[in-house]
């Protein structure tokens, strides 16, 4: 599942948006993004030792260039963190190569949960790409996020997270 959240948030979102990421980091599921927005690498930062999560972290940039943060060191040590990059030697984020990376997790990733999208946004076109597109979508169940809950998309809480998560890879396992 890929996980985006635009760069500026309302103050009202921000807690519950780190209480329901928290507790996915304890699930056993893959969550990837390019963990570039404040909310994005803060959840990171709440990884603890028993999360069961797999992280899969896109970059924007070369991977030659990419140097490890702290707050990343022990999912690096528990073998819980993959870095890609579809460059080798880009020094800088270009707004090119964030879109270089985006298709690239598009492709790859079935699965999309949005923290908060900012209205009229970048990442306003990545959620109607993926509605439009029949991928799995979710979204944090929030009043901030009224206006872009529609078909196609299911609510997300702390109540419904490991049923909608988990449950939902396991029966795709075995219809496949």
């Amino acid at each position: 599942m890929a996980v985006f959240c635009s760069r500026e948030i309302p103050l009202s979102i921000y807690h519950t948006a780190n209480e329901v990421f928290t507790e996915i980091l304890k699930l056993p599921v893959a969550i990837a993004g390019g963990w570039q927005s404040a909310m994005e690498k803060r959840v990171l930062k709440n990884y603890k030792r028993e999360g069961q999560a797999n992280i899969i972290y896109f970059l924007a940039k070369g991977i030659e260039q990419f140097k490890l943060p702290a707050y990343l060191t022990l999912l690096m040590e528990s073998e819980k963190l993959l870095i890609i990059s579809p460059l080798l030697d880009k020094r800088r984020i270009e707004k090119r190569f964030v879109i270089m990376r985006d298709e690239l997790i598009l492709g790859f990733i079935k699965r999309f949960l949005f923290l908060y999208i900012n209205p009229n946004g970048y990442l306003e076109n990545i959620f109607n790409r993926c509605v439009s597109e029949d991928k799995t979508v979710y979204l944090l169940k929030h009043q901030a996020n009224s206006r872009y809950f529609k078909e196609g998309v299911d609510p997300l809480s702390t109540r419904n997270l490991k049923e909608a998560l988990v449950g939902r890879s396991t029966e795709s396992k075995n219809l496949a």
